[in-house]
């Protein structure tokens, strides 16, 4: 423990901090007394009982176990995550909306949006040509693909409605996955952001596009 907190322990409860060879005690009792089954342990940042100190572990999953002493739930940490039950998203990757019409209207949005974004910057480029696709064709979903010069490659955002994902690949980042989720800013209702890690899908494209194309989308 570190000194600081160890002193401010003994200021805190100078009648029952208690200091042994196996550890820090608070006496609950407060009679000086240390009763196996009133006695705290002071283990990492948390207060538990003595008896449910967990052993060291290599896993990140967190535990938790009844004081059979007070009936109360106490936290034993062992990781700096949640478990997972596989019922509920990991930390960092995003809510995804899975109701099949929304999601074929928000796609079939995405793709007219992006077109009318893109296509102020025909007059700046040499090659600049845009395809979009809504229906799905020969098991291929709705697409829209965006031409370059040869030596600059092609953008292909292509929607994936079984699996109610789309997918961008860029000639400058490879390709991403993206869903369809709730936004934090309420004005916006839904956006597309990243399987992965969250990140925002117009971000992507347009960190791409001004790489090596001239203009801006008119996002």
């Amino acid at each position: 423990l570190h000194r600081t907190r160890i002193s401010a322990l003994r200021q805190q409860h100078p009648h029952s901090f208690i200091e042994s060879d196996a550890g820090y005690y608070l006496d609950r009792s407060k009679n000086g007394v240390l009763d196996p089954g009133t006695k705290a342990l002071f283990h990492s940042t948390r207060w538990v009982a003595e008896e449910d100190v967990p052993a060291p572990t290599t896993t990140s999953r967190v535990r938790r176990r009844r004081n059979r002493t007070t009936g109360r739930v106490v936290d034993l940490g062992g990781g700096d995550e949640p478990t997972n039950d596989g019922n509920h998203p990991k930390i960092g990757q995003p809510t995804s909306v899975m109701d099949g019409v929304v999601f074929e209207e928000a796609a079939e949005a995405l793709l007219h949006h992006v077109e009318q974004a893109l296509a102020p910057m025909k007059r700046s480029n040499d090659v600049f040509d845009i395809f979009l696709s809504t229906s799905s064709e020969n098991g291929v979903g709705p697409r829209l693909v965006l031409r370059l010069a040869p030596s600059e490659g092609q953008y292909i955002i292509q929607i994936h409605p079984q699996e109610r994902t789309m997918t961008l690949t860029s000639p400058m980042s490879g390709t991403y996955t993206y869903v369809l989720s709730v936004s934090d800013d309420t004005a916006k209702g839904l956006e597309w952001v990243g399987l992965d890690d969250g990140h925002k899908f117009e971000g992507m494209l347009v960190r791409d596009l001004i790489r090596h194309c001239n203009g801006l989308p008119s996002f």
